[in-house]
């Protein structure tokens, strides 16, 4: 249940096993909350690939101003400059501490809409167990009940044989092969 705490589970998303069993089930709300986890997923990806790149624009600005502490000095536009990068520094930083907060939290985010995703599918899936197990009892009285036809008309075929045999060894004896012969085309042969 979504309230247990339990080792990391990969995201069904994710997973073609799940697709290819659950995507005749699918209910409104799973197709919901299965865009929502794909949302997440792509937030996550995107907030990543962000703060790699805000990253390396604070290291490039950190570049421009260390190259001209030495010039600000004597230089008013370098000073400008620096100031400039010194404010873009402060922007990016700010851009970088949100990503990383959304990134501390995007993991238990997923991880609770892939829980919800899961509970979802077990529902169906023990929906499904109860109307298969429900199916295979009905299945089973069926097939007992032809099992009882089968073995009373095996019987019954049997006893035809039995009988047809006793009359037809009878008459043979009866009449001999040669006249049996003669009423078997006239009675026989239709």
């Amino acid at each position: 249940m979504s309230n247990e705490k339990s080792e990391y589970m990969h995201l069904l998303v994710l997973d073609y096993e799940w697709h290819r069993i659950f995507d005749q089930f699918k209910t409104r709300s799973i197709r919901i909350t299965e865009k929502k986890l794909n949302q997440l997923i792509k937030e996550q990806s995107r907030s990543i690939e962000n703060l790699k790149g805000y990253q390396q624009v604070k290291k490039d600005l950190m570049g421009v101003i260390q190259d001209g502490m030495s010039e600000a000095m004597s230089d008013g536009g370098v000073r400008k400059k620096l100031d400039r990068a010194k404010g873009q520094i402060e922007d990016v930083n700010k851009r970088i501490e949100k990503l990383i907060n959304r990134l501390g939290v995007l993991p238990k985010v997923i991880a609770d809409v892939n829980q919800a995703l899961l509970d979802e599918s077990m529902a169906i899936y023990y929906k499904k167990i109860k109307c298969s197990k429900k199916e295979l009892e009905l299945l089973d009285i069926e097939i007992n009940k032809l099992r009882e036809t089968i073995k009373s008309k095996m019987v019954r075929k049997t006893e035809t044989e039995e009988k047809y045999e006793e009359l037809y060894q009878y008459i043979h004896d009866l009449i001999g092969s040669d006249r049996i012969d003669a009423y078997d085309k006239k009675y026989l042969n239709d």
